[in-house]
């Protein structure tokens, strides 16, 4: 009895016991995973079942560098999760987990794989680059242009592509595990989706672009792509229905390099003067016109998706620098800084009145603090539409009647405000020969569009306003700006080895100091005119209509 009894009540105290571990097990993770539970092979045990969807984001942060292999046909390609585009799906894997860990009693190891996100357009891609050599993918009809320019359809044909799912599924499976095996990757059977009788009007449509080219429309105006450029671009799309496209880089390059040329207006500035101290404005600013290539581009791909043979070009209005004068103060035009001279004497009657309408083209503009002045940009086309006459230059060992003879009398002037301004000069060339107009030989700056140029940048602290006047025969540049305190020297120029028969030399030397001393700039322009002898002039004919139409046989040699 006694015995009885003692059993009864050890039996009692493990039952106390039981229950005083159970409690306390329940009080101790309560709100924590037990010891051995995992999601794949990333522990969880001890952390907080409260801080889960933290915990999981820890975890694919993890797995973003994990890597996974896929063998396919004997080969292996090693990736990793980030490069394939998996990620883990937090709320769906956190509901997993929460209900295989919410039996206390279950004692034995709990590994969830983790819910996962595939994109498996970024994984095919990437195994398709891989498996390049073992898989042969399905071929969808299309269409091929011989040299002909005659459109033919290339036939379908069947192939195998990867069953994705069943490499998803492989992946999730291994993730469960302590660690991961290699996925198989299997292939299956894949079907063309395009096949010939499919694109038979698309074949029409291509045939009928041959023929007809594609058209460019802008305003009253027309620019037409012809069939050797179609042909070079063209491609045949699948989806999202059978349509032709441009390749996008060949068309750009083709609307960059011969379509917007030709509709680009460049803005005009407003021109200013300066008036009793003053900067005013004289001249309204005119907005310009660029192709906005990449909305032009937008339209000809819907153009080619809904099968026409057109499609409008898109522009983009340019405004001008300059719209309205500010303050002179804003500006920094305080003060004439410098004043170029030179006399035309003597010149014909086109040769002024081509010197009258260049030196106006840059009567009144103003160069930006950094800006570079290019004197051909500014100076715009030389033609008989611009109100030029023929006149002599120096062009192809001859010196010759052309649209603009005598703009570079323009060019000289300007070339010696900038001088005396103390700008830097940063393109200048002398004449084939030496011109009387210019004086002594070496202080003349020749141009001839497009080919030769002159440019100085404005390295002075505020704008730059060019005025230009014309009193009797001589021709003034004006630059008004900020008097910074440069100071400029000029040597020369300099004459020598002159010949007999009228070559010479002549070197020309600039410094310029700031206001404290130092050296801003340290020039030597050197000139090396040959023989008037070797350019014979012409007798007058018919003028090219433009200053910029050089012979191909020899390089422009400049205006005179």
């Amino acid at each position: 009895m006694k015995k009885t009894e003692t059993i009864i009540q050890a039996g009692v105290t493990a039952c106390v016991i039981i229950c005083v571990v159970v409690i306390g097990l329940r009080l101790l993770y309560a709100d924590r995973f037990s010891p051995h539970t995992y999601i794949g092979s990333f522990p969880l045990g001890g952390s907080q079942k409260s801080q889960l969807a933290g915990t999981l984001l820890a975890y694919q942060q993890q797995l973003q560098h994990m890597h996974v292999t896929i063998s396919f046909r004997g080969r292996k390609a090693v990736h990793t999760f980030e490069e394939l585009g998996t990620t883990v799906d937090i709320p769906g894997t956190q509901q997993d987990i929460l209900r295989a860990t919410s039996n206390i009693w279950k004692l034995a190891p709990v590994r969830v794989p983790p819910v996962l996100v595939f994109q498996d357009d970024i994984a095919h891609a990437i195994l398709m680059k891989d498996f390049a050599e073992v898989v042969s993918l399905p071929k969808n009809a299309g269409i091929t242009i011989d040299a002909s320019y005659n459109v033919s359809i290339s036939n379908s044909a069947a192939g195998e592509d990867f069953d994705m799912q069943q490499i998803d599924n492989g992946i999730t499976q291994e993730l469960g595990y302590s660690s991961m095996q290699p996925v198989v990757a299997t292939a299956r059977r894949a079907d063309p989706t395009v096949n010939a009788a499919q694109i038979t009007h698309t074949q029409a449509y291509a045939q009928g672009l041959m023929q007809s080219g594609f058209t460019l429309t802008y305003q009253d105006n027309s620019f037409v792509i012809g069939k050797a450029d179609i042909a070079h671009m063209v491609q045949f799309e699948a989806s999202p229905g059978p349509h032709l496209l441009f390749a996008s880089d060949m068309l750009r390059n083709y609307l960059e390099q011969n379509v917007s040329p030709k509709i680009h207006v460049e803005p005009v500035n407003a021109r200013f003067q300066m008036q009793d101290g003053a900067v005013t404005q004289f001249a309204l600013p005119k907005s310009g016109v660029d192709l906005d290539v990449d909305a032009t581009m937008k339209g000809v791909a819907n153009a080619l998706m809904q099968e026409q043979n057109s499609a409008a070009m898109i522009t983009s209005e340019v405004q001008p620098t300059f719209t309205d004068a500010q303050s002179s103060s804003s500006l920094g035009i305080t003060k004439l800084i410098a004043t170029g001279e030179t006399d035309f004497r003597g010149s014909p009657k086109h040769r002024i009145v081509n010197i009258t309408v260049g030196a106006d083209k840059f009567n009144g503009i103003l160069i930006a603090p950094g800006e570079e002045f290019s004197f051909d940009k500014l100076l715009g086309p030389v033609d008989a539409s611009t109100g030029y006459l023929p006149e002599l230059v120096i062009k192809d060992n001859a010196t010759l009647p052309e649209f603009g003879g005598g703009l570079c009398q323009v060019s000289t002037t300007a070339f010696r405000a900038a001088m005396y301004a103390g700008v830097k000069i940063t393109e200048r060339h002398n004449h084939s020969y030496a011109v009387r107009y210019y004086g002594i030989p070496g202080f003349d700056a020749t141009i001839y569009p497009p080919y030769t140029d002159f440019r100085f940048l404005n390295n002075t602290p505020g704008y730059l306003l060019i005025q230009t006047h014309i009193d009797g025969t001589k021709l003034f540049f004006e630059f008004w700006g900020t008097d910074d305190g440069r100071h400029v020297t000029i040597d020369g120029p300099h004459p020598y080895d002159r010949k007999p028969d009228g070559s010479v030399k002549s070197v020309l030397k600039r410094t310029v100091t700031d206001a404290n001393g130092n050296v801003i700039e340290n020039d030597t322009f050197n000139s090396n005119y040959k023989s008037p002898n070797l350019f014979p002039h012409e007798p007058a004919k018919q003028a090219s209509n433009t200053a910029g139409a050089a012979s191909s046989e020899s390089a422009p040699n400049g205006n005179a």
